[in-house]
């Protein structure tokens, strides 16, 4: 079976809470690499390559997840970015979304994390 190549930003959820945002321009291989932090659910939202930064950097900001926390100097930095950077209508509209209701894309991976 043939797996599709995922570009955007996703999400580890544990109880209900985002404790992680990432990006990735191939989610499904990235989120082997997060053996370390505990998660049952997985959301992602499909984005361009040169989208990926903004909005990470925006749910990173807004959501504060537990697992991100260890990137005090860099979230620094990108909230600099963030209140820098004009988006387009369509990213405020997810961002909205995403933020308001997490209504973004599941991803079923059977985590039993």
């Amino acid at each position: 079976m043939e797996k599709h190549i995922i570009c955007g930003i996703y999400f580890l959820v544990n109880n209900k809470k985002v404790v992680y945002v990432g990006q990735s321009t191939n989610i499904l291989s990235r989120i082997v690499g997060h053996g370390d932090k505990i998660y049952k659910e997985i959301y992602y939202l499909i984005c361009k390559q040169e989208e990926l930064e903004i909005l990470e950097t925006h749910f990173i900001v807004s959501l504060n997840p537990e697992y991100n926390k260890t990137h005090s100097a860099m979230i620094s930095l990108n909230k600099y970015r963030l209140h820098n950077t004009k988006l387009d209508s369509f990213q405020k509209h997810c961002i909205e979304t995403l933020s308001a209701t997490l209504a973004c894309n599941y991803l079923n991976i059977g985590s039993d994390k």
